[in-house]
């Protein structure tokens, strides 16, 4: 956890040196997702990741 609120709400999330993907999102990514250009770079981002986590595992 990077940061809070005053009251309380976490704001920011991160790690280091991971070996997959993280990110945290403080709003509902999926509502317009088609039609969101953050939205979708997002969603694509995280697919690619579980693309590169399927062929590294060889499944």
């Amino acid at each position: 956890m990077l940061g809070r609120a005053p009251d309380g709400v976490i704001e920011a999330f991160g790690g280091e040196n991971l070996a997959s993907f993280l990110l945290a999102v403080q709003w509902h990514p999926e509502w317009l997702a088609a039609s969101n250009p953050v939205s979708i770079k997002l969603f694509q981002a995280f697919g690619d990741a579980c693309r590169a986590y399927r062929a590294k595992r060889g499944l």
